[in-house]
C-alpha cells in the first residue's frame, strides 16, 4: 500500500533517544517542527500529529545532527504548507542516518513561478524517506553524495525540476540507493559526476509515469519489476571517460508508450549505451517506436522478452556491439523485428536464435 501510519512502516529508524511531538495535546507538546528540532538530539524521534505546519517564507530546516527521524502520524493528513517564498527547500539535510516517514509536503496556495519550495535535498549518508507524498512543486527530491532509500513514496509532476534526483560525486562500492514501492509522475535521474562512478542502485516495483529515466555511469544496476508509461528510458555510459554502466540487470518490466509510431515520428522504449555485461530478460516492451535500441555495448543478453505492438523495430543495434546473445523473444512489431546498423562486425560476436517472428 501506498498510504503509511505512524505505527505500520518500512524499516526501522536508528534512533535510540527519546521522542518529542509536535501538535497534538499533550503536555508539553511543541506547536510547530522548527522548535522541536531545535530542541532534540541526535537519536532523538520527532512525532508530528495530524494537521496543517506553516512554513513561513524562507523558514527551511537545515538538518545538522545525526540519527533523527521525523515521523508524520499520517502520509496525507500530516501536511507541510510552504509558503510562496520559502526558499530552497522545506529540508536541507546534512546529518547522517536522517528518517521521513509518513509527510506530505504540499505545494503553496499562492505560487509564482520561480518561487516556492523544492521539497527534500540530502548531502548526508543514509538518508530514508517513506511514506510521503510530495505534490507539484519546483523540484521533488534531491541527493547528492548521498546513499538513500526512498520506498513507498508518491510523488507528483514538478514544475521546473525532476521528481527524484540523485548525483554522486566520490561513490564507493559500499554505497546503495534503493527506490522501491513508489509512484513517480516525472522525471528520474541517477548517475555520477565523478571518475568512479556511481555503485548498487536499485529500482523494483515502482511506477514511473512521463518525463526522462536516465541512469548514468553505475556498476551494480538492477531495474526489476517497475511499470514504466511515456518515459524516455536511457542507460547511459560516457566510454570517453572509461565510465561506462557495468553489471546491469533489466528484468521483469513493463515498457509502455501510449503514443504508436505514426510515420512522422515514434517513441524509443529503452535506449543504452555504452554498457557492458547487461542482461535483459522478461520483459515486456509494448507500443513503442523502437522498442529496444543498444549502442556500443559489450556482453548482452537480450532473453525472452515481448516486444509488441511497436511500430519501427523491436531490437535495434548501432555502431559497435560485442558478444549480444538475442533468443527466445517474442517479436510481434508492425515492421523489422531486429535490425542492425554496426560500423565494426563480426559475425562471431552474435547469436540469434529461438525467437519468434509474428511477421517476416
Amino acid at each position: 500500500p501506498l498510504l503509511g501510519s505512524a505505527e505500520t512502516t518500512a524499516s526501522e529508524s536508528k534512533t535510540n533517544g527519546t521522542t518529542l511531538y509536535v501538535g497534538g495535546s499533550g503536555p508539553g507538546n511543541y506547536s510547530n517542527i522548527h522548535d522541536a528540532y531545535r530542541n532534540c538530539s541526535e537519536g532523538d524521534t520527532i512525532f508530528i500529529y495530524n494537521g496543517v505546519y506553516v512554513f513561513s517564507p524562507w523558514s527551511g530546516i537545515t538538518v545538522n545532527k545525526n540519527n533523527v527521524t521525523f515521523c508524520g502520524e499520517d502520509m496525507m493528513e500530516t501536511i507541510l504548507d510552504g509558503q510562496e517564498e520559502l526558499g530552497e527547500n522545506y529540508f536541507m539535510v546534512y546529518g547522517d542516518n536522517v528518517f521521513f516517514r509518513n509527510l506530505h509536503f504540499r505545494k503553496p496556495e499562492k505560487h509564482p513561478l520561480g518561487g516556492g519550495p523544492r521539497h527534500l535535498n540530502s548531502r548526508g549518508k543514509a538518508t530514508c524517506i517513506e511514506y510521503c507524498y510530495f505534490d507539484a512543486a519546483i523540484a521533488g527530491v534531491s541527493t547528492f553524495n548521498s546513499p538513500l532509500i526512498f520506498r513507498n513514496n508518491v510523488v507528483e509532476p514538478m514544475w521546473i525540476s525532476t521528481a527524484l534526483g540523485i548525483t554522486s560525486l566520490d561513490s564507493s562500492p559500499d554505497d546503495f540507493y534503493i527506490i522501491e514501492n513508489n509512484t513517480l509522475y516525472d522525471s528520474v535521474i541517477c548517475g555520477s559526476l565523478g571518475d568512479d562512478g556511481e555503485y548498487n542502485v536499485l529500482l523494483k516495483n515502482n511506477s514511473f509515469n512521463g518525463g526522462m529515466f536516465a541512469m548514468s555511469n553505475i556498476t551494480g544496476l538492477k531495474i526489476l519489476n517497475n511499470t514504466f508509461t511515456d518515459m524516455e528510458i536511457l542507460i547511459i555510459g560516457e566510454d570517453y571517460h572509461d565510465m561506462p554502466n557495468y553489471d546491469v540487470l533489466i528484468e521483469g518490466n513493463h515498457i509502455f508508450h501510449s503514443s504508436h509510431y505514426d510515420g512522422s515520428d515514434y517513441t524509443i522504449g529503452m535506449e543504452m549505451w555504452p554498457s557492458y555485461n547487461v542482461t535483459v530478460r522478461n520483459n515486456v516492451f509494448e507500443g513503442c517506436g523502437e522498442s529496444l535500441c543498444i549502442e556500443d555495448c559489450e556482453e548482452v543478453e537480450v532473453l525472452r522478452n515481448d516486444f509488441i505492438e511497436g511500430g519501427v523495430c523491436g531490437v535495434s543495434l548501432n555502431n559497435r556491439v560485442d558478444d549480444i546473445e538475442i533468443h527466445q523473444n517474442n517479436f510481434a512489431v508492425k515492421n523489422y523485428q531486429i535490425t542492425f546498423f554496426l560500423n565494426d562486425y563480426d559475425e562471431s560476436d552474435f547469436g540469434l536464435s529461438n525467437n519468434y517472428y509474428a511477421r517476416r
